[in-house]
């Protein structure tokens, strides 16, 4: 029996893309979530739960039009934990290749801005099933099978 061949996907491992469900065909926390304890290479720390969150999270704030730029107080606030355990986290996907971190150096006032978060295509996600993207559809627009009520029958028909 020939090997399985992997869908094809038009992005290269490593290379940035949007993790918006309509540009990528799926939704890349699903992917994420379900890995199991996959030890990481570069920091031979295992994938954690706190990992899985924290990426969700990021994509979650990435949206339709692209970057997000988190700061990490925020990201401890929203996965109530501490600063050092998002760092490592952050570190730790960055070495796993899910995310690319860029500092944006100092702002006025020589406050820090909080560094922006793109995220790269890994060799788990050609596994998934690619559809193109449905940019020309409106992601809240009901689909056929939530109809309104008023377009179902009244009440009970018999099959006869």
């Amino acid at each position: 029996m020939p090997p399985r061949e992997l869908s094809r996907s038009p992005y290269q491992i490593g290379q940035p893309f949007n993790p918006w469900r309509g540009a990528c065909g799926f939704y890349i926390p699903d992917l994420v979530s379900r890995l199991g304890p996959i030890v990481i290479l570069g920091t031979r720390r295992k994938l954690s739960h706190g990992h899985k969150r924290l990426y969700t999270l990021l994509v979650r704030r990435w949206g339709r039009e692209g970057p997000c730029y988190p700061g990490q107080g925020d990201l401890v606030r929203e996965l109530a934990c501490s600063e050092r355990a998002v760092r490592m986290w952050i570190e730790d996907l960055e070495a796993f290749g899910l995310i690319l971190r860029r500092h944006r150096g100092r702002g006025k006032g020589g406050a820090g801005q909080p560094d922006e978060y793109s995220f790269l295509w890994h060799p788990i996600f050609d596994r998934q099933e690619w559809t193109p993207p449905i940019f020309g559809r409106d992601p809240f627009q009901r689909n056929s099978y939530h109809r309104n009520s008023a377009s179902k029958p009244a009440g009970r028909t018999a099959i006869r």
